[in-house]
């Protein structure tokens, strides 16, 4: 097979360890990529390779030289024994620096040479010859045929009379230094809380630090007892709402007045401006919670109806129970936590943070009896904080003041503007389908379409000794003047007894065509798919290297522009290199092509 390669790198090293005489080392391993020239492929494919040794990088005799007929190529990579056909002479290395060059079946030696060092193989030579008193770097070691250290320099040959007795153990050596901490680990799920420890002595109470930034809202707390509700006043008929006024400006607050009796409701009028807000009358007790009545079963909702008058309010029901405690606001980040061991004492109390600046305080004199509850004067600056005294005992809780009276109810503020308008109800049912109508008249038939056509092999067909690419007798299709046409192949093939044949196949289109196509072939056996470098000229052929015995399956797709000559879409098959084993496109093999 003659195939235009590039060797992209080589490696070399030493191989069999020298015997204990004067001899050369027995082969050196050799390794290195082939590519195809200008498409910059890897070679896959079964090789004859040339090796030749010389003492210089250019020119020069060949100093020695072997032949190894096939070697393995797989995806660019190669590797040979150098020495394993024909013996490298013990003088070789004796002369300095050698040069390696290689030639792939009849193509020229390729270059530039690869350098190998001596010294390495001088030093061994040397060392092989006489090893009294010197060091030797054997692989392994055998004696009489029968081997004692194998290659991790282990024995393995009779124990016998090699074992003595055991020894006083000797004295523990010294601990070695502590080793650098190792990086944080990810924090472990936490465990089960421990059981409560004991309540300790509580400690002194500390200074009071300096004001922390106010912490998220807590879930709101239980509601307080509901005060007994005052009878309720008639309930008037409702009134048409007005429509609505502009909203008014804000006005000033005026005095609360004292709450009058509950007239009967009037008529709603039209919304008037807002008035000012009156001031809030002190806030009474509150009274105890009325018991709260069962909930009944909620209803299916029905349509919304007109609005009927207000019913008097009931008496207000128990608060139901309450409602689910609201989420928690972001927890800071915490570091992992210990398992909790029994409560101590608690210990002095740390130092307090820098205190702001604080004003002398006077002593503090004893609480006196609650007084009434004065007007609200205005709001003063606000004086430096004392330091915070002892919590003292909680005092008696004082009798509760008579509820005051309730301020007039200012007047109603004009109606707010129309909210924005709801979402879109779901879409109604698709109502029934309508009859369908009369079929019409039958329309003219249309012209032909271009459609596909296939050409077939109907029998297998085997070449021997045949490496020029022929017309196939069935797979072709006539193409007209200036016509375009799409195409796909799809061949089996494969080769007999020996990898050496291959195969090779092109398409050709008549004078001032233009065609591209693209290939791939995947072997039978495997799941592997191999694409080939696009074609753009006629008769542009490419190469598949093949494995005795097994059936390849090529895949082909392309397009062609015709010319002012009508012609065929012809394709064409070889063997790669002559060879009298066989070649073979096997029946239903075909070729589809559609014009456009």
């Amino acid at each position: 097979m003659r195939i235009p390669v590039i060797l992209a790198s080589t490696l070399l090293a030493l191989g069999a360890p020298l015997m204990a005489q004067s001899m050369p080392p027995a082969t050196m391993p050799f390794q290195g990529r082939l590519t195809l020239q200008g498409s910059g492929l890897d070679v896959n494919a079964f090789l004859g390779m040339s090796f030749r040794i010389y003492a210089t990088p250019v020119g020069g005799a060949v100093l020695w030289t072997e032949t190894h007929p096939l070697v393995q190529v797989s995806r660019g990579l190669f590797k040979v024994e150098l020495g394993s056909v024909t013996g490298i002479p013990s003088t070789l290395f004796d002369n300095g620096d050698l040069f390696v060059s290689v030639q792939v079946g009849t193509d020229a030696e390729m270059t530039p040479r690869t350098k190998l060092t001596s010294q390495a193989f001088a030093q061994l030579a040397k060392n092989a010859v006489d090893v009294r008193n010197r060091d030797i770097n054997p692989r392994t070691v055998t004696v009489n045929g029968l081997p004692v250290i194998d290659q991790n320099g282990n024995w393995v040959g009779s124990p016998t009379g090699l074992v003595g007795p055991q020894g006083p153990q000797g004295p523990a050596g010294a601990t070695g230094a502590t080793g650098a901490q190792g990086l944080q680990g990810d924090v472990g799920p936490a465990g089960p809380t421990g059981p409560q420890g004991l309540q300790g002595v509580a400690g002194p109470q500390g200074l009071q630090g300096l004001q922390g930034d106010v912490g998220p809202a807590g879930a709101t707390g239980p509601q307080g007892l509901q005060g007994v509700a005052g009878p309720q006043g008639l309930q008037g008929l409702q009134g048409d709402v007005g429509p609505a006024g502009a909203t008014g400006p804000q006005g000033l607050q005026g005095v609360a007045g004292p709450q009058g009796l509950q007239g009967d409701v009037g008529p709603a009028g039209a919304t008037g401006p807002q008035g000012p807000q009156g001031d809030a009358g002190p806030m009474g007790p509150q009274g105890l919670q009325g018991d709260v009545g069962p909930a009944g079963a909620t209803g299916p909702q029905g349509l919304q109806g007109d609005a009927g008058p207000a019913g008097p309010q009931g008496p207000q029901g128990d608060v139901g129970p309450a409602g689910a405690t609201g989420p928690q606001g972001l927890q800071g980040d915490a570091g992992p936590m210990g398992p909790q061991g029994l409560q101590g004492d608690v210990g002095p109390a740390g130092a307090a943070g820098p205190q702001g600046a604080q004003g002398d305080a006077g002593p503090q004199g004893p609480p006196g009896l609650q007084g009434d509850v004065g007007p609200q004067g205005a709001q003063g600056d606000a004086g430096p904080i004392g330091p915070q005294g002892l919590q003292g005992d909680v005092g008696p809780q004082g009798p509760q003041g008579e509820t005051g009276a309730t301020g007039a109810t200012g007047a109603t503020g004009a109606t707010g503007a129309t909210g924005p308008t709801g979402p879109q109800g779901p879409q109604g049912d698709t109502g029934p389908q309508g009859p369908i109508g009369l079929m019409g008249p039958q329309g003219a038939t249309g012209a032909t379409g271009a459609g596909h056509t296939l050409a077939r092999k109907t029998a297998s067909e085997t070449l021997t000794s045949d490496n020029t690419v022929n017309d196939d007798a069935q797979l072709f299709v006539a193409m007209g003047a200036n016509e375009t046409w799409e195409f796909e192949a799809f061949i089996i093939t494969n080769v007999g007894n020996s990898n050496n044949p291959d195969f090779k196949f092109t398409f050709a289109v008549p004078p001032e065509a233009t065609i591209r196509w693209v290939a791939s072939q995947q072997n039978e056996a495997s799941a592997t798919v191999n694409h080939q470098v696009p074609v753009t000229v006629s008769g542009g052929e490419r190469i598949i290297d093949m494995n005795s015995n097994h059936v390849f399956i090529v895949r082909i797709r392309g397009v062609v522009q015709n010319g002012s000559n009508a012609g065929n879409l012809q394709f064409q098959w070889s063997q790669n290199n002559l060879s009298t084993n066989t070649t073979t496109v096997q029946a239903n093999s075909f070729l589809k092509a559609g014009k456009f």
